[in-house]
């Protein structure tokens, strides 16, 4: 059942299917996809339930609901009214404590959730589904990065300590010790050679990602939260304040791509796009961490869930800024 509904949600990709030369397939793909993927755990656990909850509970215009209208049980006898597929594509469960870091591998076709349970937990984007559960941290984990390659996965721990992965065999490679607080944020350089470490110990760490040694050490005036590389790879940002590397520049062709254009504000209230306000998160909605890759946003929840929302990808608030954001994120 899971090989099937992988199929059904890779199909319109891998069949080059488009709204504008194939409108019926496409529509049936696209509202497949959206079946399966919000109605997986019934799927998955209750499969004969296709034909009463899953179909029962699909948007009242869902065209696999229409398709199988006649397999409706006839006891149910008032039917609800489902609107149309909202922008949530599924809500992934397994962690048990809040997620704080979400990172996507390069490739968009791995998700990392580093959590309070001290747990890193590898995820399918596509299907859902839990690939791995990686453990060694002592406390909570407060960050994750994928390396430029998506060979490596970093995790910095509230136990100090940040760790290094194998994403694809979920082996634990190396445990890299020198922060005396809380580790709250690790990220790769552009070119994938060093790896920063920023800690509540009001340090950032500079270290060689291939001899694993600790190569310098800049002090910070405050506490971090987030830390980021500049666009050339010459500085490091962090909330309040940018550090100087002191590096020579990267090649062009190793310098960091073209960021989405989909965030969140400030107050972790509004998705954004281009800095223009596009959905209100609701208060049970809001992240304890997120990430983006191109028009898909993951967001990590105290309650340990994970949610993606997915936005059109040809989504253009320049030609008309007003335009409202129910016209412009998938249903």
């Amino acid at each position: 059942m899971v090989l099937c509904y992988h199929l059904i949600i890779s199909g319109a990709d891998l069949a080059g299917v488009k709204p504008d030369k194939h409108a019926e397939l496409y529509a049936l793909v696209y509202d497949a996809r959206r079946f399966v993927l919000s109605h997986r755990s019934v799927i998955e656990m209750a499969p004969l339930q296709v034909y009463n909850s899953a179909l029962i509970f699909s948007p009242t215009k869902s065209v696999i609901r229409n398709l199988f209208l006649d397999q409706d049980q006839t006891w149910i006898k008032i039917l609800p009214v489902v609107e149309d597929w909202n922008l949530l594509l599924q809500t992934l469960e397994g962690h048990s404590s809040s997620v704080e870091a979400v990172a996507f591998s390069p490739d968009g076709r791995l998700l990392a959730s580093g959590s309070g349970d001290r747990t890193v937990r590898f995820w399918d984007p596509t299907t859902g589904a839990a690939l791995r559960t990686l453990e060694g941290h002592s406390d909570r984990v407060q960050a994750t990065a994928f390396s430029p390659d998506g060979r490596l996965l970093a995790s910095g721990s509230h136990d100090r300590t940040v760790r290094l992965w194998d994403p694809t065999t979920g082996a634990a490679l190396r445990t890299l010790k020198g922060h005396s607080d809380w580790v709250m944020a690790v990220v790769f350089s552009p070119d994938g050679r060093l790896l920063a470490s920023g800690s509540d110990d009001r340090t950032v760490q500079l270290w060689d990602v291939r001899t694993k040694v600790l190569i310098r050490e800049f002090t910070t005036k405050y506490h971090l939260g987030r830390l980021s590389y500049s666009m050339d790879g010459l500085s490091l940002e962090t909330d309040r304040e940018k550090i100087q590397l002191g590096l020579p520049p990267l090649p062009h062709s190793q310098t960091l791509s073209q960021l989405s254009l989909y965030s969140l504000d400030e107050t972790k209230r509004w998705v954004t796009w281009n800095t223009h306000n596009i959905l209100f998160l609701p208060y049970d909605r809001r992240p304890s961490d997120f990430t983006v890759k191109n028009n898909i946003l993951a967001i990590g929840h105290d309650s340990g869930r994970l949610t993606f929302l997915e936005f059109k990808s040809d989504f253009n608030l320049l030609v008309n800024p007003l335009v409202s954001a129910k016209t412009t994120v998938h249903q």
